[in-house]
């Protein structure tokens, strides 16, 4: 669970010691607002961080998607694999280089053809996550 960025080994201690061992447990547990919850209690945070570490662990099931890159794309606007899934490569990957110009968040950006596989695979994957507009 530490692989989602921000949460580190002191979050991720209590999570772990809640059961939320995995990415797969912590996303499953942010498809609901008691799941939210719950992990809001275990951690002493605020709902929205907990979302957005949903939404980071929901990006992650897609293969080669790191932690990082996961982040960086959260904070382009990404929400969730089917917000992923109806982007337009050349605007996602401006709006990355913008931001990632801004905050340092990847020493290097995913190149062209792999977040067309990204988009690609999003297009594939379950919707997990309940769309918050």
């Amino acid at each position: 669970v530490e692989t989602i960025e921000g949460i580190g080994t002191g979050f991720g201690r209590r999570l772990k010691a809640d059961g939320i061992r995995t990415t797969e447990a912590l996303l499953e547990l942010c498809t609901t607002d008691a799941g939210v919850e719950r992990i809001c209690k275990c951690v002493e945070l605020d709902e929205d961080t907990v979302r957005n570490w949903g939404t980071m662990a929901d990006l992650m099931r897609i293969k080669g998607l790191g932690g990082q890159w996961a982040e960086l794309m959260w904070r382009a606007g990404v929400h969730s694999v089917q917000d992923l899934s109806g982007r337009e490569i050349t605007a996602l990957r401006a709006r990355m280089r913008e931001v990632n110009e801004a905050e340092h968040r990847v020493a290097e950006l995913p190149g062209e053809k792999r977040v067309s596989r990204f988009i690609a695979e999003a297009g594939r994957l379950t919707p997990v996550l309940p769309d918050r507009g």
